[in-house]
Order: structure tokens, then sequence, then C-alpha cells
């Protein structure tokens, strides 16, 4: 995996620093200011190991920044890159304590990233990076995933227009989520897995937890906005909305497995 990265000492502006490349290993020696060109949406889970920062990517693949959390008083900032090039700050700060999945939410720094070239986004979903390949993003410390909206970046839309001229075939789009191509799975697995259960919306209203069939997809619909997010090994899933629920909002989920079978919907409703 190869991504582009910029790397400052904390005081200093990360958007000036020299920009590289980096492959799976991202190695600070101090506490810094890290930006990746990557989007917010093509990251399915961030985790804590010790001193370390991993990175869990939509396509399967892995990026550890090793001494991310090595200062306790002065934590490393990680920034990405949002659909207008602009520096977007990723706050870890509420399960950073100790090892395990950490809560992400993001803010626009509405700076811009000052990258020479665009790392693809046309993996967001789940192809390529511009790095490679990759899976998904981190929750409460109990859970597997904190989702973002589905937007497909325009510039990954217009990328991928053409036609079908010459013969050539477009692979079959998935009718639940129709970033992903469908994944034929098992072709004889017609039985839908289980409603997902235990759904559990967090004190402040930004954290839908509950568990699903292990490895499936969780798509979450609320007032028009869908989520999605992989349940984890155990179960276990985490979505995190763009801004609290708060006015008695009802939140439909159905799980999706491997072979595009369809759970009976589930649903809770947000508080007042």
């Amino acid at each position: 995996m190869a991504v582009q990265a910029k790397v400052a000492p904390i005081g200093q502006q990360v958007t000036q620093a020299t920009e590289r490349t980096v492959s799976n290993t991202l190695p600070l020696s101090e506490s810094s200011h890290v930006a990746l060109n990557i989007p917010p949406e093509a990251v399915t889970s961030y985790t804590r190991e010790g001193p370390d920062l991993i990175m869990q990517m939509q396509n399967g693949e892995v990026l550890r920044i090793s001494n991310f959390y090595a200062s306790v008083e002065q934590p490393s900032q990680l920034y990405l890159v949002g659909e207008e090039e602009q520096l977007v700050a990723v706050d870890l700060s509420q399960a950073a304590a100790s090892d395990g999945i950490l809560a992400a939410s993001y803010a626009s720094e509405g700076t811009l990233s000052g990258f020479t070239s665009l790392t693809s986004v046309a993996g967001a979903a789940g192809g390529t990076l511009g790095l490679g390949t990759a899976t998904v993003i981190g929750g409460v410390a109990i859970a597997g995933g904190v989702a973002v909206a589905d937007q497909v970046d325009q510039r990954s839309t217009n990328s991928g227009s053409g036609n079908n001229e010459g013969g050539s075939t477009t692979p079959p789009v998935d009718p639940v989520d129709p970033v992903e191509p469908v994944d034929p799975g098992d072709p004889e697995d017609d039985e839908p897995p289980a409603a997902a259960s235990n759904l559990l919306l967090s004190q402040d209203s930004r954290f839908l937890t509950g568990t699903a069939e292990p490895g499936a997809l969780v798509r979450v619909e609320v007032n028009g906005s869908v989520y999605t997010v992989n349940a984890d090994a155990d179960g276990n899933f985490v979505v995190t909305f763009a801004a609290a629920l708060t006015g008695g909002q009802t939140i439909n989920v159905v799980v999706v497995d491997a072979a595009g079978n369809v759970s009976p919907p589930a649903s809770l409703d947000a508080p007042w």
C-alpha cells in the first residue's frame, strides 16, 4: 500500500511539509501533524495499539502510524483530505486513553491540503485508493466500525464515467449499495441474515452500536441519509452520525450478507 503523506512537528504547518509516499507503516519520531491524501470515507476503522494508530481501509489494507500516541501530553493530530481538497481534522480523543477501536469525528479545516496530485479515491467504496487495496472506520471501544454518510466523491464518479463501446462489460451493481459491485458470495446462499440486534444509541446520540452477522454490511438510513459499515469478526458494529440525533428520528437498519441477501429491517427512534 502506498499513500501520499505530509508530516510536520506540532506547532508547524503541515501544509508546508514535504510530500512523501509511505507504504503500510508511517513512523513518527515526535508528536506531529500527519496529513494523508485520502478521503474520510476511505477509512473504515481506527484502532490504538500501544503508541501506534492503526487505520483500516475500505479496500482491506492497513496503515500503521507508529508512535502516534508516544506523547501522552501532546498526541499527534491526523488529517485527511475532503472533497474540495481541504484538510479534514480527525478527532480520535474520545476513547484514545487505552488500546482498542476508536470513535472518530471529522471537522473541515478550510485549508487546502497542498498535495501536488490527488490520491485516487475510486476505492473509497471498495476499489483502489491509488495505493493498492483496503476496509473500514473505528467506533467506540466495543465495536468495529464508524461509518460516514454514503457520498460518492465527484472526482471518482467522473473518473469512472464512460461508455460500453467495444464490448466491455460493467459489473452488476448491488441494489442495496449502488457504489459497490455485487459480491456473488455463495451462489446457493439465499437465506437472509438475521436482523441487526442490540441496537443502542449513545448518550450523546452520535453513535449507534449493535450486532449483526460477522463481516456483513450494515446499512443505516436516517432521514434520507445512508451510512454503511461492516460488522467486525465478533459481529459488533458502530455507526457515527454526522450530527447528534435529537429530533425523534427513526433509525432504520438492514444487514446484507456476502451473497447479497438482505435481513428483515430493524429500527429504533432517537430521543426528542
